[in-house]
């Protein structure tokens, strides 16, 4: 049986005074990803789902961690694009999980802007780290 990381996702954060339970996020995000047949790679649908709700976990923490100040989403996105990019997983599906969760989130919760706007500002990015890696630079 394969393993989904070796360290357990966060089930839940704070944010603004308030506990934010990440699992009705990821129900919804993921509900709407593999509805609407976004890329998974290579790897069975049941797996791809266990991997889809702990990465959606983590990328809900280290926005709340960057909203608080205590972290980077931007680091951590970089890192992560990087990993996944080496594992030959289309970069897509993760700018597409980002949108899914800004979206979920501006108009099903009563959580700051902010949130919002840093998930849409890591999508953005790492749609520019997946055009750089398409199209590497000649010297």
């Amino acid at each position: 049986m394969s393993t989904v990381g070796a360290t357990a996702p966060p089930a839940h954060a704070t944010l603004a005074g308030e506990v934010v339970d990440f699992a009705p996020i990821i129900d919804i995000v993921a509900h709407r990803y593999f509805a609407e047949g976004h890329p998974h790679g290579n790897v069975p649908e049941l797996l791809a789902r266990r991997w889809h709700a702990h990465d959606t976990a983590y990328l809900l923490q280290w926005a709340i961690d960057d909203v608080a100040g205590y972290g980077s989403l931007e680091r951590e996105l970089r890192w992560l694009a990087d990993v996944l990019s080496s594992r030959d997983f289309p970069l897509d599906g993760l700018v597409v999980n980002l949108e899914v969760m800004a979206e979920v989130i501006e108009f099903n919760l009563r959580l700051p802007t902010e949130l919002v706007m840093r998930l849409r500002h890591g999508a953005r990015l790492v749609r520019e780290i997946d055009a750089q890696l398409a199209n590497p630079p000649t010297t």
